[in-house]
């Protein structure tokens, strides 16, 4: 869990640079790095023939990890026509009865993109009308964003939501 001091600093930063307000006792848990919580997010909600949402291009380690615990992949194309964000018209198209979780990442490796308030509203919505959680994988939002965003910010408790930041990226600290 790391120390309470650590957890409070998480939170205060969450405060200070999102505008979001975090229960450092119940809502946030350090990692060894943001692996360690892809692999434990897909350990905790995934099960053998579960799908899961995984952007194209992406991060490979989201497919990886959920093949590792037997879940599906199923590829979500990202286009510089949609400006690399989520065609949403397409994935409604698409049986999703089977997806439990949903991987996103934005400011986006390795397009560059960014998502805003609406693309954030459009992912929590989408994630709670099918029931499927929504984890945004957030380590460049210093490094490719003049406006830092959390997709927690537009979150309530029960959405769905789950967000990854690491110190590696935007403070050189691995």
């Amino acid at each position: 869990r790391g120390t309470n001091d650590f957890r409070k600093a998480i939170a205060e930063f969450y405060q200070n640079f999102y505008d979001v307000n975090l229960n450092s006792e119940t809502e946030i848990l350090p990692l060894m790095g943001s692996k360690e919580g892809i692999t434990h997010i897909s350990m905790a909600f995934l099960n053998e023939g579960d799908e899961v949402l995984v952007p194209n291009p992406g991060y490979p380690t989201y497919a990886a990890v959920s093949r590792l615990v037997g879940a599906s992949t199923v590829l979500y194309d990202l286009s510089e026509k949609t400006g690399w964000l989520p065609n949403f018209e397409q994935l409604e198209k698409r049986d999703l009865s089977r997806v439990k979780l949903m991987w996103v990442n934005y400011p986006n490796m390795p397009t560059g993109a960014v998502a805003k308030k609406a693309i954030f509203e459009q992912l929590i919505a989408f994630g709670k009308k099918h029931r499927i959680l929504i984890v945004n994988d957030n380590p460049y939002s210093f490094i490719l964003n003049e406006e830092p965003e959390s997709i927690l910010k537009y979150a309530n408790d029960a959405d769905g939501v789950l967000e990854l930041k690491s110190l590696s990226k935007s403070f050189n600290m691995s």
